[in-house]
């Protein structure tokens, strides 16, 4: 099946704008998929993923404004990389949901970049085509870096650096600029580069998130899209 194939899947899904506590699927979807985030005050708005046909919400996260033009812009997205989708492996699906969900608009997503900075970094993020996207890829990139001690390469103090970069604690990034991997590459400048971030895929220093694998809902949206195929 060609990438082109899966556009088809538009017609079947779709981002919505949402409301908690106006509509009752829609708030135990919230309680179901981000239950740590209902007892917080201060939001109300979000985007959910539907499967049109049913109305079953896949996939739910949250704005603090603007929410029905996220929804627009996220269906946008979604059409975009459906087309660039190379198969329904979930690795891949993980990461075509990824991109939608940071808002950042790739061409050629699933394919290695063209002059990539680094050699050593190409073989280990190879499964997201050179993006850093998972808390597991950054920390195997920090304790790579001859830099960092022995003590910071303890699990505690891996965990606390990528809760750090998440919170954008400004010891940690001016930690990661004087870290190198095995060939020489910066890693706070490769992170800045491919931490997809919202800016349309532009090389800049603004960061993006890291985050965890989605396996459990990606394998049911996979599973629920093979019968529309």
């Amino acid at each position: 099946m060609t990438p082109t194939n899966f556009l088809t899947l538009s017609n079947y899904f779709k981002f919505i704008p949402v409301e908690y506590g106006k509509d009752k699927k829609i708030d135990i979807a919230f309680r179901k998929i981000l239950p740590e985030i209902v007892e917080r005050e201060d939001w109300k708005y979000g985007t959910a993923f539907m499967e049109v046909e049913t109305g079953n919400i896949l996939g739910i996260g949250i704005d603090f404004e603007n929410h029905r033009a996220w929804a627009a812009y996220e269906n946008e997205l979604f059409r975009h990389y459906l087309q660039q989708l190379p198969d329904l492996e979930l690795k891949n699906v993980d990461f075509f949901f990824y991109l939608v969900g940071s808002r950042t608009k790739l061409d050629n997503a699933f394919k290695m970049p063209e002059n990539y900075p680094s050699e050593f970094a190409f073989s280990v993020l190879s499964e997201t085509y050179g993006q850093i996207l998972y808390a597991y890829q950054f920390i195997e990139l920090m304790i790579c870096c001859k830099e960092l001690s022995l003590d910071e390469k303890l699990p505690a103090a891996l965990n606390d650096f990528t809760k750090h970069f998440n919170t954008r604690r400004p010891y940690l990034f001016e930690k990661l600029k004087t870290l190198h991997l095995p060939d020489g590459t910066n890693l706070f400048k490769l992170i800045a580069a491919y931490t997809p971030n919202g800016r349309n895929g532009e090389q800049t220093m603004h960061l993006g998130f890291l985050t965890r694998p989605s396996y459990r809902y990606t394998y049911e949206f996979i599973n629920i899209a093979k019968k529309y195929l």
